[in-house]
């Protein structure tokens, strides 16, 4: 008889965490008794892996201090609207989903880092 594939690996059954609020996912996952590690920044981006959970600092609103294009990829729709609004910037959305990529006026893609124009129109494509 053979020996099973992976029969020494772990295999945990983790929730798949969205990139967004540090609050809000602190919160789960502290009740689901998950463990993860702390951050200082309030926004983060997710990386799981079978066997853990990564959050790194994502830091949105000092990047949009700066007029810069935050880093929205992955990010829940309604945190990434509440703060684009909240620092002036206009937006459209088109699709469904998670937020891939960003736009702007002219639909020229924009990069994370991007110096960005307050007032501007910012298209959040949804995927």
């Amino acid at each position: 008889m053979h020996k099973p594939i992976n029969a020494n690996s772990v295999s945990l059954d983790l929730p798949i965490v969205k990139s967004g609020n540090y609050h809000d996912a602190n919160l789960v996952l502290e009740k689901l008794g998950m463990t993860f590690n702390t951050l200082k920044s309030n926004y983060f981006i997710a990386k799981t892996s079978s066997t853990s959970i990564l959050l790194t600092e994502n830091n949105i609103i000092d990047s949009l201090k700066e007029n810069k294009m935050p880093n929205l990829i992955g990010m829940n729709l309604s945190d990434a609207l509440h703060l684009l609004y909240q620092f002036g910037f206009s937006t459209e959305v088109n699709g469904y989903g998670k937020i891939i990529y960003c736009l702007d006026a002219t639909d020229k893609k924009i990069n994370v880092g991007q110096k960005i124009t307050k007032g501007s129109l910012i298209k959040i494509q949804l995927g």
